[in-house]
């Protein structure tokens, strides 16, 4: 009986714990929502796309993602902010492409090639790490895209992800 009390409040320490980090997390996500969506104004603004509204992940697929992929680290679910950029032309994803490849090219060189690999600090204005170009190179079963990571000022990493209409 004792053995089971014990397991019981275990559970629920790390339970509490556990939904104080995703509410941590999900904070910093709304924070980051303004600084992600004027960074994509002002990076694709110009090419006539539409851009979505920032689209912000639950606590509960924030806790989901964190324990299923991550072992449990919350700041490592790279898309608790996110927004789409979508495009009517194939000129107009062209457009997006370079524009998102050279604010890359530019973010290693200002802070060197291995930058999320190192443990900078957190910059001061929205930086591209990654990009997975899916319009380059299609999925098997069609899929089409550009999902972006953008490194955000207050540590959250958020997502941009292009897609044709």
């Amino acid at each position: 009986m004792r053995e089971q009390l014990h397991n019981l409040h275990k559970r629920a320490t790390t339970g509490s714990r556990r939904m104080a980090h995703v509410r941590q997390q999900r904070a910093r996500a709304v924070e980051a929502g303004p600084a992600l969506a004027n960074f994509a104004a002002r990076m694709f603004g110009r090419f006539d796309v539409e851009i979505t509204d920032v689209n912000l992940k639950t606590r509960r697929r924030i806790s989901d993602k964190a324990h299923k992929d991550y072992n449990d680290r919350f700041d490592k679910v790279g898309d608790t902010v996110r927004l789409k950029v979508i495009c009517d032309t194939a000129e107009q994803v062209a457009q997006v492409q370079r524009q998102i490849w050279r604010q890359k090219e530019m973010a290693m060189s200002r802070l060197g090639r291995d930058y999320e690999r190192q443990g900078f600090p957190f910059p001061s204005e929205p930086v591209i790490t990654k990009v997975k170009d899916n319009f380059t190179v299609p999925k098997v079963h069609g899929y089409r895209a550009i999902n972006t990571k953008v490194q955000m000022p207050n540590g959250v990493t958020a997502e941009i992800q292009v897609v044709h209409r």
